[in-house]
Order: structure tokens, then sequence, then C-alpha cells
């Protein structure tokens, strides 16, 4: 059963700091990712791990140096709740007009999301 694609209001935002290219290969590519097997690892999407290593509850979808940052729930329907768009700078990743660096990633996404 195909998971639905949720867009947080901030993720408005996030869009607009990106080309029209980058739109289009990014929505063709959380279509085409993330709505069947959205928590099946793979080489584009994987967990985020806190400090210590471990999983968190965020996932991040690659494409190309766009990430995509979401979590999923299955109840009461399958959906996949998109919290964040970004471009990675080396060990950063731009969301809208803030720059995050890497270690502070969890922390925003959960004030955010």
């Amino acid at each position: 059963m195909p998971h639905q694609l949720i867009y947080a209001p901030s993720t408005k935002e996030h869009l607009g700091s990106l080309t029209a290219r980058e739109r289009s290969m990014l929505f063709d590519g959380v279509d085409r990712q993330l709505t069947h097997e959205p928590t099946k690892v793979t080489r584009q999407r994987a967990p985020l791990r806190d400090e210590l290593g471990n999983p968190t509850t965020y996932w991040k979808l690659r494409i190309g140096a766009l990430r995509v940052y979401y979590y999923v729930e299955s109840k009461p329907k399958a959906s996949v709740n998109i919290v964040a768009i970004g471009r990675k700078e080396g060990e950063q990743v731009r969301i809208g007009s803030q720059l995050i660096k890497m270690d502070e990633l969890i922390s925003w996404l959960n004030q955010e999301g």
C-alpha cells in the first residue's frame, strides 16, 4: 500500500531556495523513493543517527546534493511526513536561509518537526 506524502508547511520556504530544475528532481525522487518502503535502507535512504550512533525517528533521502528529512507514521494511515528540504554544503546543510551543522541537525529537526 503506497504511503501518503505530507509536506510540512515550512517546506514551502525550503523549496523556494531551490532552482526549478532542483525542485523537479526533488519531487521526482521523493515520489519514486518514498511512496513505497520509505524505511528500507538503500544508498539514497538512511535513518539519521544521534551523537552515539543510535538511529532516530528521522530519515534522510539523498537526491544529488539535496537532502529530504522525514519521518514515517503507520497509523492511522501510512504516511511519510517531510519536515525539511535542504542542500548539503560540506559538513553543513542549508535549509531555506539557515545553514545548520550536521551535528546540530537532529535537535533542529526536533524543534521544527
